[in-house]
């Protein structure tokens, strides 16, 4: 059974999914402005996700700007 699951709509009518076991990841971007999501187990062994912010597909450099956990 997988530890991290995603889900992302857009033009298609249904939606797609990923699994993830140990870690997830994801880019959701525009032109000029995206966020990035890494979503892992930390060292105490529970999920952590860091949020970066992205200058988008002109740029996809990253700056993060939290971590959250469990």
């Amino acid at each position: 059974m997988a530890r991290f699951y995603g889900e992302i709509e857009g033009r298609a009518r249904t939606k797609a999914t990923r699994i993830g076991y140990k870690r997830i990841d994801a880019h959701i971007r525009g032109w000029d402005v995206g966020i990035y999501i890494e979503g892992g187990i930390n060292a105490d062994g529970k999920d952590e996700f860091k949020v970066y912010i992205t200058k988008g597909s002109n740029d996809p450099r990253r700056k993060l700007i939290g971590i959250y956990t469990a």
